[in-house]
């Protein structure tokens, strides 16, 4: 590469570093932290490791919690022989299905694995560092994976319903 395009390049990336800090709403400096961008490094750090294992076991998560929350809702009358009885027999034929699907629902979640995965991703975002080193690890993590951080952080915001970071 020439000077000339060396120099391009150059003012090209201090240009979009200009503009992304321009757009940037926060800011994190983890050479003077404080107690709470410590505590949010920590977090970002505790996402970033869980990746996207963590993500598809909270997605198949919600998914058996919707079909289950539907099915429980209609095996609701199957609950105690009392309410079977004061139902009528449409009722009970709907409460019977849903009890079958529920079966067939946790089938399901044992042959895949669930359990253990639900069971490892919550124990590995669960998982805090040693206090010694509390905030030590995720700075220096941050400061490697600034982008990563960041982007995370905008996914996490833009989850909750505030405009994201662009």
């Amino acid at each position: 590469m020439d000077r000339r395009s060396a120099e391009r390049v150059h003012t090209a990336a201090r240009r979009l570093s200009g503009d992304v800090e321009a757009n940037l709403s926060v800011r994190v400096d983890p050479a003077t932290p404080g107690p709470h961008t410590v505590a949010l490094l920590v977090a970002l750090q505790v996402l970033l490791e869980a990746g996207a294992e963590g993500r598809q076991t909270a997605r198949a998560g919600e998914e058996l919690a919707t079909g289950l929350e539907r099915a429980l809702a209609e095996a609701e009358p199957a609950s105690g022989y009392r309410t079977m009885l004061r139902g009528g027999r449409e009722q009970r034929e709907i409460a019977r299905s849903a009890v079958t699907e529920l079966r067939s629902l946790m089938a399901v979640a044992e042959r895949e694995g669930l359990p253990a995965r639900f069971a490892q991703t919550s124990v590995d975002l669960l998982r805090v560092p040693d206090d010694g080193n509390l905030g030590l690890s995720a700075r220096v993590d941050f400061e490697s994976r600034t982008g990563q951080y960041y982007g995370l952080l905008a996914q996490v915001v833009a989850s909750e319903g505030a405009p994201a970071c662009p």
